[in-house]
């Protein structure tokens, strides 16, 4: 046999094995996709925030129509952790100890929207941004307004809660008002928006374009 019948025949085994190989291969998974969960990094303001599986119980997953388009988006919220690098420490010195830097870590809670794109794919349009514990997300009834208000409620400290008011306007997602307060809180979605915050009550005026105190409920 000469050297080219050999490398012929080489050729045609390693052809078959890689084809046999492949027909016994189990197809490659692809995640759904309507499968829409926390990222394992994020990047904000310069930083990359990974992902902490400690407050999994209490993240957000919420449909909704915003828009007003016909189909729902997805608002989901989830806590990050930002770990600054170890600075470099000088090496030890004649009677005195080095000291040992602790980094603080800090967390934030994001909130992201997904909207379909013209291909019927889930893209994130829009990150938000709480304090450093999550809270509650309210799809809320707006006075004299064609889109809801999408209500963002985060904490932080031991009783300081963070009230956020967004809505789809001009092609975006817009902040109509934000405020903290230390109060006891309760919203009320429908009819119309209604927050309590201890004794005061407040709406939003259509006028103003900001949430105001209920002058029927005065402090």
């Amino acid at each position: 046999m000469t050297h080219g019948c050999r490398r012929s025949t080489g050729l045609l085994i390693l052809t078959a094995f890689l084809g046999v190989c492949a027909a016994g291969a189990a197809p490659a998974e692809e995640a759904p996709e309507d499968a829409i969960s926390a990222p394992p990094k994020t990047w904000h303001e310069g930083r990359n925030w990974t992902h902490d599986p400690v407050w999994k119980d209490e993240e957000i997953y919420l449909e909704a129509d915003l828009d007003q388009d016909g189909e729902e988006e997805v608002v989901i919220g989830y806590v990050g952790f930002y770990k600054p690098p170890r600075k470099e420490s000088e090496g030890p010195r004649m009677f005195e100890l080095p000291k040992k830097e602790i980094p603080i870590i800090e967390h934030r809670v994001f909130y992201k929207i997904f909207d379909k794109d013209a291909g019927g794919h889930w893209e994130c349009v829009r990150t938000l941004t709480g304090l450093e514990r999550p809270g509650k997300v309210h799809i809320v009834k707006l006075p004299e307004s064609d889109t809801p208000g999408l209500l963002i409620i985060s904490g932080g400290g031991e009783k300081y809660k963070d009230i956020s008011l967004y809505r789809w306007q001009e092609g975006g997602y817009r902040l109509l008002d934000n405020h903290g307060t230390s109060q006891t809180l309760s919203v009320h979605a429908e009819p119309a928006l209604r927050i309590q915050e201890g004794d005061a009550v407040f709406v939003w005026d259509p006028e103003k374009k900001r949430l105001t105190k209920d002058q029927k409920n005065p402090d």
